[in-house]
């Protein structure tokens, strides 16, 4: 199952959704919907093994881990970007308050607090920037693999005749399995 950190999370619930929702289609047959439907003519795929074993979804997982392995090393960069401005900050601030009034010293105090929020303002938009792009890039890969997803099942329920293909957890009694011939066919494994 894809898994998403946690400050993304309400963002993978949606996509998740999103494919759920997309992956419940009618496959045409020579352009004309079927007047009925049976057990026969129903396919269903299992999303958590497309999600483990489709090409393009392994693919996507490997992408996101390096997006976030990315995101981390820009943060920890940040923050220790931080820490060294921090440091140059409290020398200068102990150079402007030698011999200076304890209301000189506060206002000097205040003005390099101040400096200091500002820059940790700055820092947390470079991350927060950092993150929308990388999620940009993922949810484009992610609409990448969705619509190979779609082609694949499709190719696949037309070989084998069937109308409408579900994903397993919407389907109760019936239909055909193409869990297998849909990552097959994406690996090169079944017929082309």
């Amino acid at each position: 199952m894809v898994s998403f950190p946690k400050n993304l999370r309400p963002l993978g619930v949606l996509v998740l959704f999103i494919l759920f929702a997309g992956l419940t289609f009618v496959v045409r047959s020579a352009g004309k919907v079927p007047e009925t439907l049976t057990p026969e003519s129903i396919g269903y795929i299992d999303l958590d093994q497309i999600h483990a074993r489709f090409p393009d979804f392994v693919r996507l997982q490997e992408i996101k881990a390096a997006y976030e392995k990315e995101l981390n090393t820009f943060a920890n960069y940040q923050r220790q970007s931080m820490s060294t401005y921090l440091q140059e900050l409290e020398k200068k601030e102990e150079e402007e308050s030698a011999g200076k009034s304890e209301d000189e010293k506060k206002e000097i105090k205040l003005k390099y607090e101040k400096m200091a929020q500002e820059k940790a303002g700055e820092i947390q938009q470079l991350v927060q920037q950092k993150n929308r792009e990388l999620q940009s890039k993922l949810d484009q890969e992610l609409l990448k693999a969705e619509g190979k997803l779609r082609q694949t099942i499709e190719a696949v329920a037309a070989e084998k005749g069937l109308n409408l293909v579900l994903v397993k957890s919407a389907v109760y009694y019936g239909g055909v399995d193409l869990t297998e011939a849909v990552i097959d066919k994406a690996t090169g494994k079944g017929k082309k």
